[in-house]
Order: structure tokens, then sequence, then C-alpha cells
């Protein structure tokens, strides 16, 4: 935690106590919360997260992960699926293409529902567009 050259938490957590300029002591009875950790999950089964702490006068005097007491525990991980939907056209239905001239345009409306999942890498695949038709004014909606 010795990175914070300003207070990260507020009063009564860490402080710079020492003067050195770093938010990195904690006085007796001071404690501090860390949350909203954000990370890449690598596997989809055993999830652990583990954190050590180490203190000292100008050197580690006590260190978790070498002297023990890595503190550790389980992750719940919760994965919000993308929830999408297509439509054609106000009716749901391809029936505005005129297929004689092909002067009238259909109107695809692709939607992931507020609150879904991200989703990434999003492609629309169409096996075949007609000769002299064309996929024009792709454009976010809201």
């Amino acid at each position: 935690m010795n990175q914070f050259g300003t207070d990260p938490d507020g009063a009564g957590g860490l402080q710079d106590l020492d003067g050195d300029g770093k938010y990195d002591d904690l006085e007796p009875g001071g404690s501090f919360l860390i949350e909203n950790i954000q990370s890449q999950i690598i596997a989809c089964e055993n999830l652990t997260s583990s954190a050590d702490v180490s203190y000292g006068c100008g050197g580690a005097c006590y260190d978790t992960a070498i002297d023990g007491g890595t503190s550790s525990g389980s992750i719940a991980v919760t994965i919000a699926d993308p929830d999408i939907s297509v439509s054609f056209d106000s009716d749901g239905k391809l029936d505005g293409i005129d297929y004689c001239t092909g002067e009238q345009g259909v109107e695809i409306i692709i939607t992931n529902v507020a609150g879904a999942g991200q989703a990434t890498e999003f492609s629309l695949d169409v096996d075949t567009i007609p000769a002299g038709y064309n996929i024009t004014n792709v454009a976010a909606t809201g």
C-alpha cells in the first residue's frame, strides 16, 4: 500500500504517521477496508483469493507471506450474461422488402436488455445479401 501519496480512505485508516509522504501507516486500533477489487477470472472452479500483509520500521519486521498467516477465502463469481434480442421492422417480419424493385428498406433492431451483461465481439451474420442490396445507416439507438 505504499503507492498512496494522498489519503486513500479518509480519517482513521491508512495515514502518513512517519511523515515520509506515503499513506502506508496504520495506528493502533486503526483499520481500513479494501473493496471493489477488479480482477480477471482465469479459471472456472476452485477460485480463491489470498492476501498478505507486512509491516516494520525501515524494513519488514513481520510478513504473513513468510511468517504464516496468509488470509484466503473462496470467491463467489456472478456472471451477467448478455440478453440479446433481434427484431425486424416494427411488426417483427421482413415484409418491408420490395423484392422486385429493391427500393424499400428493412429495419433490423438489435438490443441488449438494460442490466444484462456486456456483449463483446458482437457480430450479426447474414448468409447472403442479394446483388444490388447494401447494408447502410448502421447506428446506435439510445
